[in-house]
């Protein structure tokens, strides 16, 4: 991977941020994964992999079906959020 943006003469990485969060199962849905784009402000809630069993492994998933790669990760202890982060600013959810 190549270096898509310079900053005073500094090569660096431009990311797109998809965060990805567990959603608690309710009395007619079960456990969900939400993903959140940042740039495009959409969202999309996909069942829980019970074979994966990991939020960050279900959404890599997930985002892979839609042929979105991804790149690296950060990860929030706060909110318990991961941002899955990609070079692919196209690319909708949805």
């Amino acid at each position: 991977m190549k270096p898509n943006y310079e900053v005073n003469g500094k090569r660096m990485f431009h990311f797109r941020g998809i965060q990805a969060y567990y959603l608690s199962p309710t009395d007619r849905l079960g456990s969900r994964v939400a993903l959140f784009d940042t740039r495009h402000k959409q969202r999309v809630t996909v069942s829980w992999d019970y074979k994966l069993s990991d939020l960050k492994a279900i959404a890599i998933k997930e985002l892979n079906k839609r042929s979105i790669k991804v790149s690296g990760f950060t990860y929030d202890e706060r909110t318990n959020r991961y941002t899955l982060l990609t070079t692919d600013f196209v690319t909708k959810l949805r």
